[in-house]
């Protein structure tokens, strides 16, 4: 019998799985799992990594190329590669609400020290992506991270963005966090 926590990730990626199979082939769609595709190390943040249990996704099109990454942290630089080893080109990342097991954190301290949490800070910095989080959250974001408002997009109910020729429109949805997003794909700009 599965503990409740692995049921529940099991349902997740079925239901994720069960829904990218509805799109047309040029569709990508990637769930990246921590422990599975990426974080598999014993550094302490692939170890945290793991036992936070969000995924990361990429949504782009085949077509293209072109790929956004959503929620992508902790282990930044496996993710990027895991979407680029699809051979797909990163153009935007993200973020679902500012929390920090989404986005980063300059310092967290999980009990022994603070450390720094790779996210949306190193996705703009260094890699050099537009970063969007949504509207009411972009000040918290900016705060959390280390990162400039400057440096962050805001993201507002209903907006539409497309990836080759899928829209993805966003939802505002609150209650996880005051900015919480929902992202609705569909197959034609």
């Amino acid at each position: 019998r599965a503990s409740g926590r692995a049921a529940g990730r099991a349902r997740r990626s079925l239901s994720t799985a069960s829904a990218a199979d509805s799109f047309p082939p040029d569709f990508y769609f990637r769930q990246i799992t921590p422990g599975q595709d990426v974080a598999l190390s014993n550094e302490p943040l692939a170890q945290v990594s793991r036992s936070m249990a969000n995924f990361y996704y990429s949504v782009g099109d085949k077509s293209t190329g072109e790929a956004f990454l959503i929620d992508a942290c902790w282990v930044v630089d496996e993710v990027v590669s895991a979407v680029q080893d699809d051979n797909m080109t990163i153009v935007g990342s993200l973020a679902t609400h500012f929390h920090y097991d989404h986005i980063g954190a300059a310092s967290q301290d999980f009990g022994a020290g603070p450390m720094r949490i790779p996210g949306i800070f190193e996705l703009r910095r260094r890699v050099g992506l537009p970063v969007h989080v949504p509207e009411q959250e972009v000040e918290q974001a900016a705060k959390q991270t280390g990162l400039e408002v400057a440096d962050l997009t805001p993201l507002t109910d209903s907006q539409c963005m497309s990836v080759g020729r899928f829209k993805l429109e966003f939802m505002h949805t609150p209650g996880h966090s005051p900015g919480s997003m929902c992202i609705r794909v569909t197959g034609e700009e």
